[in-house]
């Protein structure tokens, strides 16, 4: 073999490793590439359940607050009528020919359970009897599991007395 034959080889092998680590370099960057893919992705899922799971439960704390205000304004409007019609206790709410009324211990309205307690204020550790403490408690299932739970304490004062 002679010299020239030897540097041919030689620059031939040298070509072929210039080639192979192109090869390899474009492997890892797309490898690289589908990583960072892959991160972005889920996180932009998690990011899109996440608000949609919150955007669900506010949904819900909306509802359960709006009956629970339904239940303050029905009680102002009971005690407009008869004040002694608020009877201590748990009690649902009605309407039955476009009155309100106290029945039961619970009211149900699509799978929100609405309950108004009422009982005697104490003001300074004397029971007012012109005054009731109520507090309209609303519950419900939620979608991630487990019950969740609304209250609105009010007091009410028979101001005809």
């Amino acid at each position: 073999m002679n010299k020239t034959t030897i540097t041919k080889r030689f620059n031939n092998r040298a070509e072929g490793s210039k080639q192979d680590s192109r090869q390899g370099s474009i492997l890892l960057e797309l490898l690289l590439a589908l990583a960072i893919f892959a991160l972005i992705s889920s996180a932009t899922v998690v990011l899109i359940l996440s608000a949609q799971f919150s955007l669900v439960r506010a949904q819900q704390e909306i509802k359960a607050l709006a009956l629970a205000q339904e239940a303050v304004e029905v009680s102002r409007i009971l005690r407009a009528e008869s004040f002694a019609a608020l009877a201590n206790g748990d009690h649902g709410l009605v309407l039955a020919n476009q009155n309100w009324r106290l029945q039961g211990t619970t009211d149900e309205q699509a799978g929100f359970v609405r309950q108004l307690h009422i009982e005697d204020y104490q003001r300074g550790g004397t029971p007012d009897p012109e005054t009731k403490l109520l507090t309209a408690r609303v519950t419900w299932s939620s979608i991630f599991g487990g019950g969740q739970q609304l209250e609105l304490s009010f007091l009410l004062t028979n101001w005809s007395a």
